[in-house]
């Protein structure tokens, strides 16, 4: 009987810890999605010669709006699906991820204060300074990188993440799709790209 129950236990532990451990390798997979969404935002436009680029996590509603319209009847699915192709479109957006990315998307288990930062790139959480007047000058003149947090498919074999870069006003953005390739993820395409 108590052998039974010490197996019980044991068999609790090791479930408990292998849910655990899943979580953490996702925030892992996510922290370097970040990282390479960061370096593709500076690198990619030549913007690495900004003194100061200021990163916000604030774009998971374009996200959870993507995600939500995905059916047959937006004319964009068809578009999208000869952009990323049919098979990749149907591992991203079946019913079953759909819900899976939008609870990620809910859970919000990114501490973005642990975000590995280039040394010219600074995490804006609260930029409320109260002097309006002045802040809208220094708002116009500031480069920004803004970000979704990255979600996941199940098998974890693609990722979306939303960006955005650039001036107010003057910002462009899209949602990027990695895959993963030998326990690295590569950018493969960007799609719903817009400019202000």
């Amino acid at each position: 009987m108590k052998q039974n129950l010490a197996i019980n236990y044991l068999l609790i532990f090791v479930i408990l810890g292998s849910c655990s451990s899943g979580k953490n390798s996702l925030k892992n997979e996510a922290y370097m999605v970040i990282d390479k969404e960061i370096n593709r935002n500076i690198y990619q436009n030549g913007n690495e010669f900004q003194k100061k680029i200021h990163l916000n996590f604030i774009l998971d509603r374009i996200l959870i709006d993507l995600i939500k319209n995905q059916n047959d009847k937006n004319s964009n699915v068809l578009s999208l699906k000869m952009k990323i192709g049919t098979d990749v479109y149907e591992s991203i957006f079946n019913t079953k991820e759909v819900y899976n990315l939008m609870e990620q998307l809910s859970l919000k288990t990114i501490n973005k204060k642990k975000v590995g930062l280039p040394k010219n790139v600074f995490l804006n959480i609260n930029e409320d300074t109260g002097n309006k007047t002045v802040d809208k000058l220094l708002e116009s003149t500031k480069f920004r990188v803004n970000l979704s947090i990255p979600v996941f498919t199940s098998d974890s074999k693609f990722c979306l993440i939303a960006y955005s870069n650039g001036f107010e006003n003057s910002m462009s953005g899209g949602i990027n799709i990695y895959i993963k390739e030998k326990n690295n993820w590569i950018y493969n395409t960007t799609f719903n790209e817009w400019i202000e």
